[in-house]
């Protein structure tokens, strides 16, 4: 009697089998051993695991085997016709658009025809085909392809390497940046009913930066089955920036997969955008392979009718150090279900761990549905690791608040919605990639049925909507609860409520920062360094924490770029002597705008006074915008250094600097930031700016005075000499010689501002549990109301009308001086300042010699803004 088991298979598990044995020898690179043993490894893991099913626990919720009745046909005639007009109906205008590098891929082919490569062999990319490359492949290829496979039990990620057929794979050389975007376009459904393997490899050797975005979209209705593998490697110090977008015909089946190995000090950002498919499955894999990396993963899904998407992330910290971000959201209307499966996983090398995740859910009807496991699997006992998923439904009450301030409830509610998703887009650098709205198919699609309730209008730009309508897009900021943190901000001046509006000189500090520098007054102080005691130790991991909390905020690549000092001043100061001094000689040039701060004018004329440089100014417009033309005109080859704010404390300008600094670059000149304001204001990201330092101060950013930070790119810092000397910043000291600590040290002389680091962490803590993508937007709203208020007085002047401008606004009033202006508003509570605003050569530019100026931070309201208007209206027939 024969007792064998009998392994049972599906109709569609069989035909898959019976698809490779059909496909083998035609396969791409069935000739070469080393892929040839590839396929026969993954189709016999295949063969042994069949199509995942809800009895495998990662697979619980999404039944592929049940969902996957039959099997369409492989596509191996390639050439299909397809229209650039084709290409933009499936993406959209704005993304078929978008100024990138464009890889098309119909059907897994490479199409030159359709593709734009232009400049990317030039810039030392190495790129091809991966239907060519298998053939021969590289080693670089050969390393990477295939190799990842967590858990050694992924079908899908099995059968797509049993049967990949085309794709793209990509080396960037050490040490190369990117400029523009590579897209990566997957176009398909051409013809009949078809299944398609595509794989992307993509690897980044040491210091390589770039942004890649795939798009997925179809050319019809054929019920596509499509399965997409993208490996990435990333190695030391290298960054990636990686966007998906989604937006395929409604009975797709999407099978995604996406790996990450990370190496020491690296970057992996990820982004995945889901307008859903039949059945959606996005898994992502990413593993640290190098101390000191970190990823930050998100993703937004808008579901609607019958649409299935399942979104499975396993992040796994093999080594110490390594920082883990991943949040979800998921938008669900109609009879829609959407997964969330997250797993951290902490081995137990991995000592130093943060990692942190979580999934929120939005239904908009009662018969969607949204299943969630976060978990965590730790190994080690130094870590911070918190996971957590909310689902619900629109807040009723600011729906009404919505309503009740005139917006018709689809737009109501079509805000709130985007509000609720928009957080997900932080990580998002890449435009028009940034917001929902730019991402979503153009009305009356023909791709699609019926359009999701979150697609149904495009926030409107501030230029479109009045005072009433700003008030109401900014209705889900709960700027209350954050002032309730803010002490000072309930007091009284001359018997009139607080009105602060002085922020560009110094921002007022939240509860939670007094806390934190009293705690480390009262219970953790010592000097740092050095000591062996509980405190020093204490006091020195807290001090070094803060330190690492910055390099984060400016997502610089080391802590060892991030030098503390006292302030913004100090660290201009600090690189016009260690790095100008030895560079610049007399005749050679520093190039400035006319907008800078005294703080990045005079440690330049010391220069100037001292060594015989030349110092140039770049000019503004009458409205005060940046002339980018201007400015290049400027340069020349006996310019050695430019230092350029990043916004301006007098005008609110924005100044391009990612431009600027590739304009410099590219002639082999250093840029300095001063970032005092910019830093405040709006997400700072170094490494994409690319500069080579970039200062700001504590106190703007609701931390302590007295400490100040300057960044810089660790090459650069290594070949600079000491700004001070004593303790701390050296190797040893003999009677007759000297040597040098390391950076950030070298420039840290003496006892540094210990507590006040601790409050500018605490500070940022803040900052970023807020979110800086909302508290942009929030003063966004409140400068475009300021400026349309002010802007009603014509008795009143503003200076700087930029069109990207931040919450700044300088003015004066017609028959009055500054100085008394300021002194009448504080007797109704307003305090603005008055005077230089330590800008005189800006001033001088536009022909006065003071202004007034209101400057606006998280805490201001939109009736802060009324108080001044009246304030300023009875100034007004003070001096009538």
């Amino acid at each position: 009697m024969d007792l064998s088991v009998q392994q049972f298979r599906s109709k569609a598990e069989q035909e898959l089998l019976d698809l490779y044995a059909k496909a083998e020898s035609a396969l791409p690179g069935a000739a070469n051993p080393f892929v040839a043993e590839l396929r026969k490894t993954a189709i016999k893991a295949y063969a042994g695991l069949g199509l995942p099913h809800r009895r495998v626990e990662a697979w619980k919720y999404t039944d592929l085997r049940a969902r996957l009745e039959e099997v369409s046909p492989l596509i191996v005639a390639l050439g299909a016709s397809v229209s650039e007009a084709d290409f933009e109906a499936a993406l959209g205008k704005q993304i078929a658009a978008l100024p990138a590098y464009r890889l098309v891929l119909v059907e897994g082919e490479l199409r030159v025809d359709l593709s734009d490569m232009t400049g990317l062999r030039e810039a030392g990319a190495e790129l091809g085909s991966l239907a060519h490359l298998l053939e021969m492949p590289p080693e670089w290829l050969k390393e990477t392809l295939g190799q990842v496979n967590p858990r050694g039990d992924d079908a899908v990620l099995a059968l797509n390497t049993a049967l990949m057929t085309g794709g793209v794979a990509l080396r960037l050389p050490a040490g190369l940046t990117l400029q523009k975007p590579i897209h990566i376009v997957h176009l398909d459904g051409t013809g009949e009913p078809a299944s398609t393997f595509t794989r992307n490899v993509i690897v980044a050797e040491e210091g390589a930066s770039a942004t890649v975005l795939e798009s997925y979209g179809t050319l019809g209705m054929q019920g596509l089955q499509r399965s997409a593998v993208t490996e990435l490697r990333l190695g030391d110090k290298s960054t990636i920036q990686h966007i998906k977008l989604q937006r395929e015909a409604v009975d797709t089946i999407h099978l995604n997969v996406w790996t990450a190995n990370i190496a020491a000090d690296a970057r992996y950002n990820a982004f995945q955008f889901s307008l859903g498919a039949a059945l959606a499955r996005n898994q992502l894999y990413v593993g640290f392979d190098g101390e000191g990396s970190a990823t930050d993963v998100s993703g937004a899904d808008l579901l609607r009718g019958k649409q299935h998407c399942d979104t499975t992330l396993i992040v796994e910290h093999r080594v110490p150090a390594c920082t883990s971000r991943e949040l979800f959201k998921l938008v669900l209307d109609d009879e829609a279900r959407g997964i969330f499966q997250g797993k951290v996983v902490v081995l137990p090398d991995a000592q130093k761990t943060d990692g942190k995740q979580m999934a929120q859910a939005l239904l908009l009807s009662e018969t969607a549905e949204f299943d969630s496991k976060p978990e965590l699997e730790i190994f080690a006992d130094d870590v911070v690791c918190g996971h957590g998923a909310t689902s619900g439904q629109i807040d009723e009450e600011l729906l009404f608040y919505l309503k009740s301030r005139g917006l018709p409830e689809q737009e109501a509610r079509a805000l709130l919605i985007q509000a609720f998703v928009g957080e997900a887009f932080a990580v998002v650098r890449t435009r028009p990639c940034r917001t929902p709205s730019t991402l979503l198919p153009p009305n009356g699609s023909a791709r699609r049925r019926r359009r999701h309730e979150a697609m149904t209008i495009l926030t409107p730009s501030a230029k479109d909507v009045g005072a009433k309508d700003l008030r109401a897009m900014d209705a889900s900021f709960d700027v209350e609860a954050i002032r309730a943190d803010f002490p000072i901000l309930s007091e009284t001046v001359h018997g009139k409520p607080l009105t602060y509006l002085d922020n560009g000189a110094s921002a007022q500090k939240p509860r939670q920062v007094i806390d934190a520098i009293a705690h480390a007054y009262d219970h953790e102080y010592a000097n740092v360094h050095r000591g062996l005691h509980h405190l020093s130790n204490l006091a020195t991991t807290n001090f070094e924490e803060a330190r690492g909390k910055v390099r984060a905020f400016l997502n610089a690549r080391a802590d060892e770029e991030i030098i503390f000092t006292r302030n913004a001043t100090e660290a201009i100061n600090l690189v016009a002597s260690s790095f100008g001094r030895p560079r610049i000689g007399a005749g050679d040039e520093i190039l400035l705008t006319i907008m800078e701060h005294h703080s990045n004018i005079v440690p330049w004329h010391f220069i100037r006074e001292r060594q015989g440089a030349v110092l140039k100014w770049a000019p503004v417009s009458d409205e005060g915008e940046f002339l980018l033309e201007e400015f290049e005109k400027l340069i020349t080859p006996r310019t050695k250094m430019i230092a350029i704010t990043h916004m301006s404390n007098v005008l609110g300008t924005i100044v391009p600097v990612k431009e600027i600094v590739r304009i410099a670059h590219e002639r082999g000149i250093p840029v300095l930031v001063d970032g005092a304001q910019g830093a405040v204001h709006m997400p700072v990201d170094v490494q994409d700016l690319d500069c080579d330092f970039y200062a700001f101060t504590g106190h703007k950013l609701y931390g302590p005075t007295g400490i100040g930070v300057l960044y810089g790119k660790k090459e650069l810092l290594d070949e600079m000499p000491p700004y001070q000397g004593g303790g701390e910043m050296i190797g040893y000291v003999t009677t007759d010689e000297i040597t040098y600590g390391k950076p950030p040290h070298r420039f840290e002389a003496g006892t540094p501002a210990i507590v006040q680091a601790i409050g500018l962490g605490a500070a940022i803590d803040y900052v970023e549990g807020i979110g800086r993508e909302r508290i942009a937007a929030h003063e966004r709203a409140i400068l475009d109301y300021a400026m349309e208020k002010l802007g009603e007085l014509n008795w009143l002047k503003i200076f700087g009308r930029a069109k990207d401008k931040g919450s700044i606004i300088s003015f004066e009033v017609e028959g009055a001086h500054a100085h008394d202006v300021s002194t009448i508003l504080d007797r109704y509570g307003v305090a603005v300042r008055a005077g230089t605003h330590c800008c005189e050569p800006l001033l001088a530019r536009f022909g006065v010699t003071s202004t007034c100026r209101a400057s606006f931070a998280m805490y201001n309201t939109f009736e802060e803004v009324d108080r001044l208007a009246d304030a300023l209206r009875k100034t007004r027939e003070m001096f009538s």
